[in-house]
């Protein structure tokens, strides 16, 4: 065998050897992370911010605004990659043509649902991308109409592990509701 022959030869099982291990499947890594989502009042006074991760739910757990619609910034990260999001309109309504969604179809759809109690349900999905690829960001603008003095907003999101995060109930007042504290 010639050296050029007897190099091929190392080359070729060097590069079978690469190969193999390369296509070895890697540990899994176990994801126990929830999502973390923030809810931002556009428009409100101070434009509040309200995040899951917070301690413990604040008695000012609420935003005023001067007229309604009133508009609403919903965001939601993971590093393992969003799933889902849900945002519960409980005494209100959703503005169907306000919903903005980031990523934009396909990688996501969206749909509101009618629920008892006048309320009404926000269900953002996020399609899964490819092999090795995850998707760690979600963003949602949406409009609501207050129908009492009582509308509120819950969010919640789900990661691709399952693992849940909740938002704290945040009540949306009139700015002429002088008895409310709201940050």
């Amino acid at each position: 065998m010639s050296a050029m022959h007897g190099t091929r030869a190392m080359l070729l099982a060097l590069a079978v050897i690469g190969t193999e291990a390369c296509s070895r499947s890697m540990p899994t890594v176990v994801d126990a992370t929830p999502p973390k989502i923030v809810l931002t009042a556009l428009g409100a006074a101070g434009n509040p911010t309200f995040a899951s991760d917070e301690a413990i739910q604040r008695k000012d757990a609420c935003a005023k605004f001067r007229s309604f619609p009133a508009r609403f910034v919903l965001s939601v990260g993971d590093s393992g990659g969003v799933g889902l999001a849900s945002i519960r309109v409980a005494n209100g309504r959703i503005v169907p043509e306000s919903i903005i969604v980031g990523p934009d179809a396909p990688e996501s759809s969206w749909e509101i649902k009618r629920l008892e109690g006048f309320s009404e349900l926000l269900m953002i999905r996020l399609a899964r991308p490819g092999v090795g690829a995850v998707r760690t960001g979600l963003l949602g603008m949406f409009n609501v109409i207050s129908d009492s003095q009582r509308t509120s907003i819950l969010a919640s999101a789900y990661d691709n592990s399952g693992n849940v995060a909740k938002l704290y109930e945040v009540a949306v007042r009139s700015s002429s509701d002088d008895a409310a504290r709201c940050r």
